[in-house]
């Protein structure tokens, strides 16, 4: 009944290959805080280009796509079979339901709605049946929900559920005519009439009445692709259906491009009051940043928008971060996709799927799970400045590796990782995104796996090798990422600290084709074959990532693995700090208008204005630009009046460098006059480089200098704010200045130490970032 990963791939597209550019639309940012929506409000309407919720205010969707019941009826076939009982809270904490998440859209198929599975223990009434719950148990949540029509039966030639054809069809009238009755009084419900059609035209999109013939595309029901023949049905159809049946919920309406093209609603808009417009971007050809405000972003003045679905292949964020940041500026809600776990937790296509979690508790998956994990939890004024994403610690590549665990497919002698002629892949490792000297994501760990290539020593056998560490700031914890052969092992272990002192372990990792860890183990990568000596074998191998903590206050140095283990043999790809704790911002300087009370950035009392920051074309609730160079820094993400800075002493703060990156830049300010002071950058090979950083005074002592120490001016404030002076806006302009240093070549980046002392006035720092 599940289609395989590679179908499901094969639905949404291939991933093109492209750089991605610096957004241009950021002088359109919203001149407002985005409003922030903990729980659902409903019922919602449109007014204007505007949703807004019970209560007359806007309302903004953030939320997840919760997969799985558009290709599965009732739990059968090869899905995880976990997968449908955690279809309701999707809890990692029991105070973090789907992330902080106020919306969960829940994709449906007309044939199982309609039909059932034939042959299998799925009725069409057990079906309606298990989604009925499934919305009773996320709306008891406060969480608001999308049916979304995700897949139709092409007039019934796609059975077990339908695929993802062109447009709706005559059953899905039938569809919302059989949904629409029974959620109507759901106030917390939305009905996205179909998930991502691509008609031939924009009038069949709207109308229907286009007829397809020998059209090809995946049904479930042979989990391969069909040719089927239907007449489609237009979007205005599906709107008659749900208002016919006396449902006022707001209803999504999904363009053309597989849900992505809104560009023609001045032509093609839908008749009918509570429609919303809903654009599906990935990064493919024509739907790239460039492409956006003509597809749906200059609409979005005029016409209620949502991106009810996105995503991101690469097990990166470069791409939803630039989208996330463009959809706040046109205050459009989003749903990122998809909530959904590899069978047995497997890891191994977390990158070849928009994969957000690793198990149904909800563990953020790598980078891109991470990211939208983050990204919800910035909407909330209340909480904590999220963790920022773990630094590398580098694993040196000399002086000891004893063993050889990969070969290449071609020439699997090379290897001989279990004494037997095994080991793993090279090619089955690259499926997975591992690849020489690249980042493995485990956790909180951020592992370096070892810059060599195919058939060469590539991990430590543990026989009591020393190991140098290079720790991220504030370590608290040590991790080990690899596996044991012949059987679990474990050892003895000794961490050494930089004051001389020891910490003995027990360090254990699990055998590489066992796929219930031991010792507290956590996958950190599955593959499905290995090779052996005669070639490739089908077989499920892992990767382990053991976690120990460290003493607090001490300084790791290196790591002495056990000289003898139990059980089979212990292997170490890589080894990893991790910290649990970061900076925090220690000073107040910026305020809103009308409550200049809590602001102290000079120690008298006076402060930035959030308005007059905006007004310069500060985004001060999500990225902003250096104007002149186009270079992103992420802003601080908490609520005016609230800490918002570093006022140098000494805080060490973790840096997620981007690729190649050649300089360290800053956004800031001193105040009471200029302010320098001596910083230290820390790389992943454990060298550090010392420089000066100096900030100019905020009013450039009111007018009468010129910016110090290289700075440029990124952003003026037309006035200050102040509790001395009536109205509380302060004449006299503040500046926002910009510094960077160069990093040195072949070097990352993991982290900046800022001055401990400085000289002159108070030296504050907003944001860094890489360049």
């Amino acid at each position: 009944m599940v289609p395989s990963i590679v179908a499901l791939i094969v639905i949404l597209a291939g991933v093109a290959a492209m750089s991605l550019t610096l957004l241009k639309h950021m002088g359109v940012l919203a001149a407002t805080p985005l409003p922030y929506n903990a729980t659902a409000n409903g019922p919602y309407s449109v007014q204007g280009n505007t949703i807004v919720g019970a209560d007359g205010k806007q309302y903004i969707f953030h939320g997840i796509g919760r997969d799985g019941l558009e290709y599965n009826c009732s739990g059968e076939g090869p899905l995880d079979k976990q997968s449908l009982s955690y279809l309701g809270s999707g809890t990692s904490t029991a105070t973090a339901t789907y992330w902080g998440a106020n919306t969960v859209r829940l994709p449906l198929s007309e044939g199982f709605w309609l039909k059932g599975a034939p042959g299998y223990p799925c009725s069409a009434a057990q079906y309606q049946a298990l989604v009925k719950q499934t919305v009773d148990n996320l709306t008891a949540l406060k969480l608001n929900v999308i049916i979304d029509l995700q897949w139709v039966d092409a007039a019934g030639q796609s059975g077990q559920g339908g695929g993802p054809w062109a447009s709706p069809d005559a059953d899905s009238v039938t569809f919302w005519s059989q949904v629409a009755p029974i959620y109507q009084s759901y106030s917390n419900v939305l009905f996205e009439l179909y998930n991502e059609p691509y008609p031939s035209s924009w009038a069949c999109w709207k109308s229907g009445g286009c007829s397809y013939t020998n059209l090809s595309g995946y049904s479930n029901d042979c989990q391969c692709t069909k040719t089927v023949s239907y007449q489609a049905v237009g979007m205005q159809d599906l709107v008659t259906a749900v208002r016919n049946a006396g449902a006022n919920n707001l209803v999504l309406a999904g363009g053309v491009g597989w849900g992505y093209d809104l560009s023609q609603l001045n032509n093609y808009s839908l008749t009918g009051s509570n429609i919303v417009y809903d654009t599906h971007p990935y990064p493919y050809a024509g739907k790239m940043p460039a492409n956006w405000d003509a597809s749906f972003g200059t609409l979005s003045s005029k016409y209620p928008m949502i991106s009810a679905e996105n995503g991101e292949y690469d097990c990166a964020t470069s791409y939803l971060s630039q989208l996330y940041d463009y959809l706040d500026a046109h205050q459009i809600g989003w749903v990122a996709w998809a909530w959904y776990a590899q069978p047995s937790g497997s890891h191994a296509n977390a990158c070849g799927y928009p994969q957000l979690i690793y198990d149904y508790q909800g563990t953020p998956a790598i980078s891109t799970g991470q990211y939208v994990y983050q990204r919800l939890q910035s909407y909330n004024p209340a909480a904590p400045t999220p963790t920022p994403m773990p630094t590398p610690s580098a694993t040196p590549v000399q002086n000891g590796y004893n063993n050889t665990g990969i070969s290449n497919n071609n020439a699997s002698k090379a290897a001989n990782y279990d004494g037997g002629g095994a080991s793993y892949s090279a090619q089955t490792l690259q499926s997975v995104g591992i690849n020489p000297g690249s980042v493995v994501t485990a956790g909180s760990f951020a592992y370096i796996w070892p810059n060599v290539g195919a058939g060469a020593s590539d991990n430590y056998r543990s026989a009591g090798q020393t190991i140098a560490v290079a720790p991220v700031a504030h370590a608290d914890h040590l991790g080990l990422l690899g596996s044991a052969t012949n059987g679990a092992a474990s050892g003895s272990a000794t961490i050494n600290y930089t004051d001389g002192s020891t910490q003995t372990f027990t360090a254990g990792l699990t055998d590489w084709a066992k796929s219930t860890p031991s010792f507290g183990n956590t996958i950190a990568a599955g593959m499905s074959t290995r090779n052996i000596k005669t070639g490739t074998q089908a077989l499920n191998v892992y990767l382990f990532s053991a976690s120990v903590a460290l003493q607090a206050g001490k300084t790791v140095q290196s790591v002495t693995l056990p000289t003898t283990v139990l059980g089979g043999q212990l292997h170490v790809f890589a080894i990893s700090t991790s910290s649990l704790t970061a900076p925090t911002y220690n000073n107040v300087g910026i305020t809103n208008d009308g409550n200049v009370g809590p602001g102290n950035y000079d120690r008298q009392g006076n402060s930035y204005s959030t308005q007059a920051l905006q007004s310069a074309g500060l985004n001060v609730s999500g990225t902003a630009y250096d104007p002149t160079r186009k270079i992103a820094f992420a802003w601080p993400h908490v609520s005016a009046g609230s800490v918002n800075n570093y006022q140098a002493a000494g805080q060490v703060i973790a840096v997620t460098p981007v690729a190649n990156a050649t300089l360290l830049a800053f956004l800031g300010s001193a105040s009471n006059g200029a302010s320098t002071g001596t910083a230290t950058i820390t790389y992943t090979d454990g060298s550090t480089q010392t420089f000066g950083l100096g900030f100019s005074d905020w009013t450039l002592n009111g007018g009468k200098v010129s910016p110090s120490y290289g700075n440029t001016i990124s952003y003026t404030s037309a006035y200050r704010s102040s509790p001395h002076v009536s109205g509380g806006k302060l004449s006299g302009k503040a500046y926002i200045f910009y510094t960077s240093v160069p990093l040195q070549a072949g070097k990352t980046i993991a982290n900046v130490a800022l001055p401990a002392t400085v000289s002159g006035g108070q030296m504050h720092v907003f944001a860094v970032t890489t360049h």
